[in-house]
C-alpha cells in the first residue's frame, strides 16, 4: 500500500472518529435537554428592583407552594426568597407574573428578565448555597447595581451556616 493510501486511510478513520464523537455529544445534549421539571410561576411585585436571589434546599425554610402542577415562587419586595424545595433541574415552560399596586397582574416574557443564573456556592466553612438569581430593572440599573457576586455574598451571609 502506498504512503498516500495509508495517509488517506488514517485520515478517513480520524474523520469517522470525530463524527462518532460529535454524534455522542449531540445525543448527550438531547437527552439532557429532555429532562423535565415542574414549571415555575414567578410572581414579582412591580416595585421590586435589583437582584432577585432564590435559595433552594435549606431545611430551615418552608417548601414552595404549588399551583396545580407548577411551583409558585412569590418573590418578596426584598428580592430574597429561601425555600426547602430542592434546586430545580431540567427544562420547563415557566411564567412570570408582575403584580401591580392596583391589584392587576400582567404576564411578562421570561426573556425580558436580565442576567439569569443558577448554581451553587460555598463561602468560608458554610453550607453550600444552591441558588437562582436574576436582575429586575433596566440595563442602566443593572450597570449601576452591585454585582451578582456581591448580591450572592450578601444573601449567603444572612443564612444559617449549619
Amino acid at each position: 500500500m502506498s504512503s498516500r493510501r495509508c495517509a488517506d486511510a488514517r485520515g478517513s478513520r480520524a474523520s469517522w472518529a470525530k463524527f462518532i464523537a460529535l454524534g455522542a455529544l449531540v445525543a448527550t445534549l438531547v437527552v439532557a435537554c429532555r429532562h423535565s421539571r415542574p414549571s415555575h410561576i414567578y410572581r414579582l411585585d412591580s416595585e421590586t428592583r435589583g437582584w432577585v436571589v432564590i435559595v433552594f434546599n435549606r431545611a430551615e425554610a418552608a417548601p414552595l407552594p404549588r399551583q396545580g402542577d407548577a411551583l409558585l415562587i412569590d418573590v418578596p419586595k426584598s428580592g430574597v426568597l429561601v425555600t426547602s424545595t430542592p434546586s430545580p433541574v431540567g427544562a420547563a415552560k415557566d411564567a412570570v407574573l408582575v403584580h401591580h399596586p392596583d391589584g392587576h397582574e400582567e404576564q411578562r416574557a421570561w426573556d425580558t428578565i436580565q442576567a439569569q443564573h443558577a448554581g451553587a456556592l460555598t463561602r468560608g466553612a458554610g453550607k453550600p448555597m444552591e441558588y437562582e438569581s436574576f436582575f429586575l430593572g433596566s440595563p442602566a440599573e443593572l450597570a449601576a447595581a452591585e454585582t451578582e457576586d456581591q448580591a450572592l455574598a450578601r444573601v449567603h451571609a444572612t443564612l444559617p451556616q449549619r
